[in-house]
């Protein structure tokens, strides 16, 4: 299933750009979109149909009809009331418990879908040997950010790197004060302006880390400041009220820059990991003989 509808919906919401006028009337008129021809919605939305068929293109659809298909097919997943999904996060006043699972298990599939999709195979491929070749990586992130930096900064120190991804703001900002030439500083925010996370990269990239931005968007504060910028499909609200696909979207994003760093280098990484296994296999033994 695409997920250029929900790609529509964070078009929408940008402050500029030539389709905004178009993904919101599309947005706010979905029902009635569903049976316009495309020189009607030209019409409406004071455009082209050359530059509809570009916006169906830039969201992954072969051209409007495509996209229409897909409208159609799949309109009662995407649009809820006044746009509940992508203002408010997961919060559904008075919705059955079986349509919201259905409306959070889509999202979050379609939502991973579209940021591998995003990913440049020669971008990860050249990040992998950077990490590999830093003395140290530090991940940055507030909240729920933080809980993606903390996973992530595990997984590196299991494969033997020096690394920290502190949930104190100004512990992070210690931090970044401490870089290196030798370092890599990766700043984690869905939304791109979290002042905190970009204060703390603007510091390591001043002191010669090299610099990495993972974020919704490739023009916001955070990806500014970034020499390289990982960006996963914006399908919430930055400020919407609860966090849910947009953090698994993220999880699923560096599980692949991981796996890449991983097997490129397996000889090496390999033998690290595997030093904790014995430890860990012994004491979850002995919990079993304690019980």
């Amino acid at each position: 299933m695409k997920s250029g509808i929900v790609q529509l919906q964070a078009l929408a919401k940008q402050s500029m750009g030539s389709y905004q006028d178009i993904a919101k009337y599309i947005v706010t008129n979905a029902e009635t979109v569903k049976t316009m021809h495309i020189t009607q919605l030209a019409d409406e939305c004071y455009t082209s149909p050359a530059t509809i068929v570009r916006m169906c293109k830039k969201l992954g659809y072969k051209g409007y009809t495509d996209f229409k298909q897909d409208l159609v097919l799949n309109l009662h997943k995407w649009f809820f009331e006044k746009q509940e999904v992508y203002n408010r996060g997961y919060i559904y006043p008075n919705k059955a418990a079986i349509e919201i699972g259905e409306v959070i298990t889509n999202l979050t599939i379609n939502g991973m879908i579209k940021s591998v999709q995003f990913l440049d195979s020669e971008l990860v491929t050249d990040l992998a040997k950077i990490l590999y070749e830093a003395e140290r990586i530090d991940f940055y992130g507030c909240g729920i950010s933080n809980l993606v930096a903390q996973d992530f900064s595990y997984r590196f120190l299991r494969a033997g790197k020096n690394t920290s991804a502190f949930a104190d703001s100004h512990i992070q900002i210690s931090q970044a004060q401490q870089s290196d030439a030798g370092c890599v500083a990766v700043g984690i925010s869905y939304s791109g302006e979290t002042k905190e996370v970009i204060a703390s990269l603007e510091i390591a990239k001043q002191l010669g880390a090299y610099t990495i931005s993972f974020t919704s968007d490739e023009d916001n504060s955070l990806a500014q400041v970034a020499e390289c910028n990982i960006t996963v499909a914006q399908i919430e609200h930055p400020e919407g009220y609860v966090a849910a696909a947009s953090r698994i979207e993220m999880l699923h994003v560096m599980d692949i820059i991981y796996s890449v760093y991983a097997s490129t280098y397996d000889e090496t990484i390999a033998p690290k990991i595997s030093r904790t296994r014995p430890y860990f296999k012994k004491r979850s033994e002995d919990g079993e003989k304690d019980s």
